[in-house]
């Protein structure tokens, strides 16, 4: 923090904002104590086992959890497989995340869906344990959200958008330049049919849902 009075409006700033945050959390909590769930999943190709600590929420349970900070995909898909695990285990529960200045819920599935779609991302893991899966912290966010968007969806925008976290350019911080990314892909360029495929495949159940693309 900067020092002197700059650095106390920047503290008084960072205190309203944890508080709207906190605020946020304990209404979406409604004063439930959270209740851990052990679960061991058989999904025919693999096991799944996960301790999830869910809220009451009426006949039904509640998913709460939250991190100070901007809401990045990462977020999203962590909630999104602890919802499917859930879900999978006939726990439905209604599941959010609360970021800084902003809340991502989680859409509903059915058990049987829940199940399919752990499936799916687990043979994606598989696939990624031989080879690099061209799925990227920001670049995939940001297609995805252009993908799946009803008025603008198309791949060609969503490409566009994508390329220009990837590439960087004013005041954008080029994700190619990551030390790891770099280590896989160098000077050459990924595969975007490919990446494309992968970034539908994860974020489409949770950001696209049925829609036909």
């Amino acid at each position: 923090l900067p020092p002197g009075p700059a650095g106390q409006e920047a503290i008084r700033e960072m205190y309203a904002r944890i508080s709207d945050q906190a605020a946020r959390i304990r209404m979406e909590q409604a004063g439930e104590k959270p209740v851990f769930h052990d679960l061991a999943l058989d999904l025919g190709t693999c096991r799944i086992t996960a301790r999830l600590p869910l809220l009451a929420d009426g006949a039904g349970w509640r998913m709460v959890v939250f991190r100070a900070a901007k809401l990045k995909g990462a977020d999203m898909l962590r909630l999104w497989v602890r919802h499917l695990a859930a879900g999978a285990a006939g726990l439905s529960a209604a599941s959010v995340h609360v970021a800084g200045g902003d809340i991502f819920t989680a859409p509903a599935v059915s058990k049987e869906q829940a199940a399919q779609i752990l499936r799916d991302l687990v043979r994606l893991r598989m696939s990624g344990m031989s080879a690099p899966l061209p799925l990227f912290p920001r670049a995939s966010l940001t297609y995805a959200r252009r993908r799946f968007d009803a008025k603008n969806g198309d791949m060609e925008s969503a490409l566009n958008e994508a390329w220009k976290d990837w590439r960087g350019g004013y005041s954008t911080r080029a994700e190619r330049e990551d030390p790891f990314l770099r280590a896989v892909y160098r000077d050459t360029e990924p595969d975007w049919e490919a990446f494309a495929a992968a970034t539908e495949a994860v974020y489409g159940p949770l950001l696209g849902g049925d829609r036909d693309l």
